[in-house]
This record gives C-alpha cells, sequence and structure tokens, in this order.
C-alpha cells in the first residue's frame, strides 16, 4: 500500500529540456521553464491536482527571445538568473497553462510575487547550455517536482501533453 503523506511538501511544475523520467532525482536544475512556482501541499492533493490539470493540456512550440543574438536576461531578486524570455503565442499559452495551474493550487503559492500576473514565461539556464541561436523549442510534457530540501530533488511526476 502507498504512504500517504499527511504533512505538507514543497512542490514546483516545471517543463524539462531533454528526457526526463518519474522518480529521477537531481541535485541541480538544468534548462527548464517554470509554469508554477513554488507551492506546498500534501502529496496526495499535489499529485491528484497536477494529474487533473495536464491532462486537457496540449504540446506547443515556443519562440525564444532575445535582445541580440547570443544575449540572455537576467531574472531574480538579484538579477543573477540567467533566461531566454519567450514571447508571442507561445508566451501566451504558457501563461494559459500557468493560469490553469494556479488556479488549482492558487492558495498554496509559497511566493506569489512570481504567478498570475507577475508570471512572465522564459528558460531558466546556465551559460552554454542552450544554443543562443535556438529560436524555438517545444513544450510537450509537464513535470511535478518534489523539493529535496537539502537533499536531491525528485521528479515525482513526468507527463506528456496531448498532440491532438
Amino acid at each position: 500500500m502507498a504512504k500517504i503523506y499527511k504533512t505538507d511538501h514543497t512542490y514546483t511544475a516545471a517543463h524539462f529540456m531533454g528526457d526526463v523520467k518519474t522518480g529521477q532525482t537531481f541535485d541541480e536544475w538544468w534548462p527548464h521553464i517554470t509554469l508554477l512556482a513554488p507551492f506546498r501541499a500534501r502529496e496526495y492533493e499535489a499529485m491528484a491536482g497536477f494529474m487533473m490539470t495536464v491532462e486537457d493540456m496540449e504540446s506547443i512550440q515556443v519562440q525564444l527571445g532575445v535582445r541580440k543574438l547570443g544575449e540572455i536576461a537576467l531574472y531574480g531578486d538579484n538579477n543573477d538568473i540567467p533566461v531566454r524570455p519567450i514571447v508571442g503565442e507561445g508566451a501566451i499559452a504558457l501563461g494559459v497553462m500557468h493560469g490553469l495551474l494556479l488556479a488549482r493550487f492558487h492558495d498554496k503559492i509559497i511566493d506569489p510575487r512570481y504567478s498570475g500576473s507577475n508570471y512572465h514565461p522564459h528558460v531558466s539556464i546556465k551559460p552554454n547550455h542552450i544554443d543562443p541561436g535556438e529560436k524555438e523549442l517545444s513544450v510537450d510534457s509537464l513535470c511535478l517536482v518534489h523539493d529535496g530540501g537539502s537533499g536531491p530533488d525528485t521528479i515525482v511526476a513526468a507527463e506528456k501533453f496531448s498532440t491532438r
């Protein structure tokens, strides 16, 4: 029988570049698009809410913006997180996906500064992880990531979107 945790845990919903699988653990995040900033919920609430929301999402292509070829923007409290902004219709589609997740978990968001009208779709990167000339990428899946605190983070659900 599966163990059901009765305490809240911290989760994030993100699309990762590259292959991922449920149960995968990691200490350092690689290029990704955060669809929902960290939130706290019980395991069953997070899993059920995530699965119900993701089941109607569809794959999209998004355009990556650059001010000059190879240039990145800096986000975060200290303007020290390199990102590639997402522009055009892809940004709107990601905003809708964010809104669906936010509607489900709005009362569980830890820091609302990056949610709702403050959500700005972007790919969080590390220098040289994404070809600076790359202009488009496919968003075809979403992961629910459990924050491991001082230990590794774990992908607790990795779901492919519909391709209708």
